[in-house]
This record gives C-alpha cells, sequence and structure tokens, in this order.
C-alpha cells in the first residue's frame, strides 16, 4: 500500500515539471504547513500569534490570487513546459515567408551600416546580399545535417516568443539552435548581440539553461587567417555570457566550392 509520504512525492514530482506545476506545489506546501501548525499548536499559541496566523490564512489566498493573475494576464508563456503542448507544432513554427524576408532585410541593413567598405549602395547590390544570405543558410544547415547525422528544422519561430532561429535539433537528448550570419568583412558586434538575446529568451522564458547555440559565420572578402582571428574575437565575447555557445567558420568561396556552385558575382 503506497503510504502519503510517497504518494505526495509523485505528485511534487509531477507537478515540477513547468513553472505553473512549482507555484501549485508551493502554494500547497505554505499553506498546509501553517494550517498543521496553527490546528495541532493552536493551544500553545499567544493571542497576538493566534492573531498573525488567522490574518496570514486569510490573507495568503488572496495575494496568491493577485499574483496569480497578474502572471496569467502579462506572462502565461512563461507557466508551461515545452512537452505541456499537445505537440511540436504548437510550441514551435515556421516563420512565415514575410517574416523571413524581414529578418533577411534587416541583416541587410546591419551589413550595410557595420560595413565601412560599402559607399553608394543601390538596390541591385541589395539583391545580390540578400541571394547570398538565403544560399548560405540553405548550405550550412545542410552542412551541419551531415556533421551531426540529423534532420534540421528550419527557421523556426517560438510560440509567445520574440525568438526565432535559422535552425533547430535535438542531439543525444539536448536542444541546438542554429544562427547563421552572412559577413562582408568581420562580424559585427549587433550580429552577436542578437545571438546572445535569442540564448537569453530561451534560458530566461523556457528554463532551457543548456540550451546550446551554434553560431555559424559565412565570411566573403576574409583571408583564413583574418577569418581564424574573428572567430577568436567571436568566441571569447560569447564566452563571457555563457559556456552553450559554439561559433563555426566557414569562408564563403570554400562553401560553394564545397558544393559545387559557381559564384555568377
Amino acid at each position: 500500500m503506497t503510504s502519503p509520504i510517497d504518494s505526495f512525492g509523485k505528485t511534487a514530482q509531477r507537478l515540477a515539471t513547468n513553472p505553473l506545476g512549482i507555484i501549485a506545489l508551493f502554494i500547497v506546501l505554505v499553506y498546509g504547513i501553517a494550517g498543521i501548525v496553527f490546528g495541532t499548536a493552536a493551544q500553545n499559541l499567544e493571542h497576538n500569534q493566534k492573531t498573525i496566523m488567522v490574518w496570514f490564512l486569510v490573507l495568503f489566498p488572496v495575494l496568491v490570487l493577485g499574483v496569480f493573475t497578474w502572471l496569467v494576464t502579462k506572462h502565461h508563456t512563461k507557466l508551461y513546459a515545452p512537452k505541456d503542448f499537445p505537440d511540436a507544432s504548437t510550441f514551435l513554427k515556421t516563420l512565415s515567408l514575410s517574416e523571413q524576408k524581414e529578418k533577411v532585410e534587416k541583416e541587410v541593413e546591419e551589413i550595410i551600416s557595420e560595413t565601412p567598405s560599402i559607399k553608394e549602395f543601390d538596390e541591385s547590390r541589395k539583391d545580390s546580399i540578400i541571394k547570398k544570405i538565403y544560399l548560405v543558410e540553405e548550405l550550412v544547415l545542410r552542412d551541419l545535417e551531415t556533421e551531426f547525422s540529423v534532420s534540421m528544422q528550419r527557421h523556426v519561430k517560438f510560440q509567445g516568443a520574440d525568438f526565432n532561429v535559422d535552425g533547430m535539433f535535438v542531439k543525444d537528448g539536448k536542444g541546438f539552435g542554429v544562427e547563421i550570419k552572412y559577413a562582408r568583412g568581420r562580424l559585427g558586434i549587433n550580429a552577436i548581440k542578437q545571438v546572445v538575446g535569442y540564448w537569453r529568451v530561451a534560458s530566461d522564458r523556457f528554463g532551457w539553461k543548456r540550451f546550446n547555440f551554434i553560431l555559424a559565420i559565412v565570411y566573403d572578402g576574409l583571408s583564413p587567417e583574418q577569418i581564424e582571428k574573428d572567430k577568436a574575437r567571436i568566441t571569447d565575447i560569447l564566452r563571457e555570457t555563457a559556456d552553450v555557445f559554439s561559433v563555426l567558420a566557414y569562408s564563403y568561396k570554400d562553401l560553394l566550392s564545397k558544393y559545387g556552385i559557381r559564384e555568377n558575382g
């Protein structure tokens, strides 16, 4: 026969799987302990102590209701773990074409603003960079699929959060987010901050402290020595934030050559 303690332990274990359950467990424990103390030791308490206990038992549920209402209305996405969703499609979504286009256009603007060599910029050069961004994203994702022997989910958006990555996969029980950056020269600091911001959203909102990030940078126009130097710079910056970042560096020309693609300019 299962003892009450064993039964409570199993219930507590189930509740502790997401933030909502932890809140419920905390409420039950605090209110239950207070009720037990008041019920068993009431005759030994002084009048002012009884008054405090009564007020606590009366006000605590009201306080909990107020806090819970605030959480539900303002931060409801933080109350659930990914496995609480019926299936992955309700938690992870693929970016729409318009959202993908918007993201790429923002990356182009960053490249323009952080590349001093780009002086007079016209629409044809902008279109050329957009095409290169789409191309390197697909090639890098294919490369990682082969390296890790996984199937990559592309252009992933997380429900209820300003958080998306170019790719995502699971390997040996660990989640990996992949963000790919095309760089004309050294990678700008804004692009690095974006990746750090994505990780913070994932860890703070979803509790994925060990959610790993792969930052893949495709350099266009740098020598192998310059690429390695910039990779070391970025690795040092990310290491100051967390130990969940991996930096991969590619040469644009080498990447195209690897897949037998000829550059048309």
